[in-house]
């Protein structure tokens, strides 16, 4: 049977839902290799709760672990795009939850984004990392995998299918999402309240993290 060796980066409440979901797996051989976190118990706790051999504060430990085949980002979402390239060049196959990216704010600044930056900024800022994204995925000959429910729906494919097959261009696309403000840079900063500091996203609609 088939082994694949699993390196977990975070150890919050989506590592549990992995970690859950790797008992129903039939087929293979699921390895719990390495796990990290940056808060030690975390790390001990879930290595201990799932059954990871290692465990680390530093992500890279993972990532360096030539035992480790595909590597399950499981961090705030602004850590995410950079994250995935990193586990791309050391030769990681790579799943990523949701959501993949987004506009975060500028490095430095205390900027309320839904009330000061424009979206179309915005958009060109994500656009641009996306396709930094894509193009890191296709050179490096490994699998990319994003923990977005819907994508893998029959319904999605199977419109995916037809578009590829057409070479059709998508000139029109509604959708909805409801949440209260854009994702949080990082855990426990809501997005719901324009005085939160901490929140680059706070007192905005969504703002466009690509999925």
């Amino acid at each position: 049977m088939r082994q694949v060796s699993v390196g977990m980066i975070g150890g919050g409440f989506a590592a549990r839902l992995h970690g859950n979901a790797f008992r129903l797996v039939g087929g293979m051989d699921i390895r719990l290799r390495a796990c990290s976190d940056l808060r030690e118990d975390a790390a001990r706790t879930l290595a201990a709760e799932y059954g990871y051999e290692t465990w680390a504060t530093d992500y890279h430990r993972v990532l360096q672990d030539p035992e480790v085949d595909v590597v399950i980002l499981c961090t705030p979402p602004s850590l995410h795009a950079g994250m995935v390239l990193e586990a791309l060049r050391a030769g990681k196959h790579v799943v990523c939850e949701k959501p993949l990216t987004g506009y975060f704010g500028q490095p430095g600044s205390d900027e309320l984004i839904g009330l000061t930056v424009p979206k179309r900024s915005m958009f060109q800022k994500v656009h641009a990392d996306m396709e930094q994204l894509e193009e890191a995925v296709r050179s490096s000959g490994r699998q990319f995998m994003y923990a977005e429910n819907y994508v893998y729906t029959p319904c999605v494919q199977r419109a995916a299918e037809f578009l590829r097959a057409k070479g059709s261009t998508i000139t029109y696309m509604r959708g909805e999402e409801t949440v209260q403000g854009s994702p949080p840079p990082a855990p426990g900063c809501g997005a719901t309240s324009a005085a939160a500091p901490c929140c680059a996203s706070a007192a905005t609609p969504w703002a466009g993290s690509c999925t």
